[in-house]
């Protein structure tokens, strides 16, 4: 299983998303994180939707800042989303009869923001 992550700053590009359909083809990527994607609702969900990957889930960026993007092909590993926060998606990945826990995070440079993502961990734990 091959996962990947990108900090793309900005998922609004035109060039962004042929180049993740580009990454996936070349790379098979199964799971593919997109990390300050800086768009939202319903212009995220039509880029995520558009990238060749069977499943989402979608953080929102909180105006120009942050979000976090998961995007993963369904039919050769299942993902359950088991918590969400503002600068995080923690999933179960279950993958030929064995699961384990995938934290993707968007750490926010702000300091007080980026508290709570601590805040956010200790409650998973």
């Amino acid at each position: 299983m091959i996962v990947a992550t990108w900090n793309v700053r900005g998922a609004g590009k035109v060039k962004c998303a042929s180049t993740i359909k580009d990454f996936k083809k070349v790379y098979a990527i199964d799971v593919f994180a997109v990390l300050e994607p800086r768009i939202s609702d319903s212009k995220a969900l039509n880029v995520a939707t558009n990238l060749g990957f069977s499943h989402y889930h979608i953080v929102d960026a909180t105006g120009f800042s942050g979000g976090v993007w998961l995007l993963w092909n369904g039919s050769y590993v299942s993902l359950q989303v088991i918590a969400h926060a503002s600068q995080s998606i923690t999933t179960l990945v279950h993958v030929r009869n064995k699961c384990w826990l995938l934290t993707v995070v968007y750490a926010n440079p702000n300091p007080r923001i980026h508290e709570s993502l601590w805040t956010y961990f200790d409650g998973l734990c």
